[in-house]
């Protein structure tokens, strides 16, 4: 048992005893401080985060890619709470990102189509002095 726990600093799953009986341990250790279901784990939205980023507004994106890579992090230190916090805001700083990316993008759309609709003539609000002054 002492040969497995150098080989990677945590105990083994299963510990054998003199009379080779096996007893296994309930959950595996994911952190030094606590146990922990895999399914307890918040989700990360790490390829949210990573998509508004790419697509839309990633000033805001970049927090919220720090927020997902800090949930696994928070959850290897035993810290469910911070995990929990943080998966809540790169949930919400994606989704931030992703509404102001597709206003930018509508904003875009409706300029071009007012540029087609009323033409870009160069018209800068003095007509009569661009073509010849005739009142």
């Amino acid at each position: 048992m002492s040969e497995e726990k150098e080989k990677n600093g945590m105990p083994p799953p299963y510990v054998v005893f003199p009379d080779n009986v096996v007893k296994t341990q309930p959950v595996a250790p994911i952190g030094p401080r606590m146990l922990v279901n895999p399914r307890d784990v918040p989700n990360d939205y790490l390829c949210l985060a990573l998509f508004t980023t790419i697509c839309c507004f990633w000033p805001i994106s970049l927090f919220a890619v720090i927020k997902s890579r800090n949930v696994h992090r928070a959850m290897w230190q035993g810290d469910a709470f911070t995990a929990h916090r943080s998966s809540i805001w790169a949930r919400r700083l994606s989704i931030i990102s992703l509404v102001i990316g597709l206003l930018v993008i509508a904003a875009f759309i409706t300029c071009k189509v007012m540029m087609v609709y009323y033409g870009d003539d160069g018209y800068d609000g003095d007509r009569d002095h661009h073509h010849g002054g005739h009142h």
